[in-house]
């Protein structure tokens, strides 16, 4: 243990960490947000009934099955786009303004025409002269020739766009009534214990950053330990190699899931003062829960890959792999309802729908073990990669240099 120990005050002295926990913070605060009582008291606030000719959808909207409502949003988020050929994607997750060619702007217009029964022209009167927020939707079009164009034209726009799977999936929404409401209340009330849905979206922030940001901790620890040369003294050590590397590897995880276990105590702290004062119901150990489940296994993995890939070449490679596979994840894996075996981390952007975790408990459990089971395997590995290093018998940078050594020596 004293190792152990020695390996965390390690980490509390480079700057690399304070780092980290600054990353963390200003994601919480910019995405999760500083909840506080008077936060959870207007979210929590029993629905009150509304007039809805009115109101316009006074209780907000859901998500549904595309229908043909969807044609007419789509329709019409597509004119906008074409006439002035700027076209809002988000193929890594962050958002990128696409610009089409003569050529590529051609099959748009064709796909709007076949949409509408219009030409572009007709549409164009239409729009100004009625000053109009639709445009007609050609009643013909059946709901799967409207799959297959807009298929066609996520793909024509590189992935990513207000026409693939997920952006059609965000204006698919119907009003919601005021029973439904009530029902959703009464969920996250009675049955979440309000903090089970907080937790939920927590996670859902954070899986984000612990997926990228512990990398660049383990490898620079690594690094620096390297450039000043104590690494001859660890390997010097009495200590069994497997002890080294599990001593630190344990000393990163842990050390970096304290400031997450801190934010989810002090929004359990918010959640029970705001239960005691209004006599609700509150499940004091949610966020540990769903820290320890949901996002460990996420820090365990890029933590061990970062481990792997840095001890055994020496360089930084695992920033680059850590990345792709880091946006690749944040690209394919969707918001909600959304659980692949080896996902990175879990998804699930809302405070409700806690049905979808109850329905795929059984894959998301078998994706969380898969990584853990993973992290496992590169600490193994690289047990293996410190052991030879020790006795002198591994050196891949030195391995690689000698024929690229000869290569320019025969030039």
């Amino acid at each position: 243990m004293s190792l152990f120990f020695s390996e965390c005050r390690h980490v509390l002295k480079s700057y690399i960490y304070y780092v980290f926990i600054a990353v963390i913070l200003l994601f919480y605060i910019s995405q999760v947000g500083n909840f506080t009582t008077a936060d959870l008291q207007e979210l929590l606030s029993p629905p009150v009934r509304l007039d809805d000719e009115v109101h316009p959808a006074p209780y907000g909207w859901k998500r549904s099955d595309p229908s043909r409502e969807t044609i007419t949003s789509a329709v019409t988020n597509l004119y906008r786009e074409y006439s002035r050929n700027s076209y809002s994607t988000y193929p890594f997750g962050f958002h990128k303004n696409v610009k089409l060619n003569a050529n590529e702007q051609e099959q748009v217009r064709v796909v709007l025409e076949e949409l509408t029964d219009h030409s572009v022209s007709e549409l164009d009167v239409f729009w100004i002269a009625r000053e109009a927020t639709w445009l007609p939707v050609n009643e013909n079009i059946t709901m799967e020739r409207f799959s297959e164009l807009m298929a066609k034209l996520d793909e024509l726009l590189g992935g990513g766009s207000a026409y693939g799977r997920e952006g059609l999936a965000r204006i698919s929404l119907v009003p919601k009534t005021y029973e439904e409401v009530v029902e959703e209340w009464e969920y996250m009330v009675h049955k979440d214990l309000i903090t089970n849905g907080l937790a939920r979206r927590f996670c859902d922030y954070l899986g984000i950053v612990l997926g990228i940001f512990p990398i660049f901790v383990a490898v620079f620890m690594a690094i620096k330990d390297r450039r000043t040369r104590m690494e001859q003294a660890v390997y010097s050590r009495q200590a069994s190699s497997a002890k080294i590397v599990i001593s630190r590897y344990f000393a990163l995880v842990i050390m970096m899931i304290l400031p997450v276990i801190l934010l989810g105590l002090k929004e359990t702290v918010v959640a029970l003062y705001f239960g005691t004062s209004n006599s609700y119901p509150v499940d004091a150990f949610a966020f540990g829960r769903y820290i320890f489940w949901w996002l460990v296994p996420t820090l365990m993995f890029v933590t061990a890959l970062a481990i792997f890939l840095t001890y055994l070449t020496d360089t930084p490679v695992a920033i680059v792999v850590g990345l792709v596979l880091w946006l690749f994840n944040l690209n394919s894996i969707r918001l909600t309802g959304d659980y692949p075996v080896w996902g990175l981390f879990v998804r699930h952007n809302s405070l409700l729908e806690a049905n979808l975790i109850l329905e795929n408990y059984g894959a998301i459990w078998a994706n969380r073990l898969t990584i853990s089971g993973l992290a496992l395997f590169f600490i193994l590995t690289t047990v293996y990669v410190y052991t030879m290093k020790r006795g002198g018998r591994l050196d891949l940078v030195s391995t690689l240099r000698k024929p690229l050594g000869s290569s320019k020596g025969e030039l």
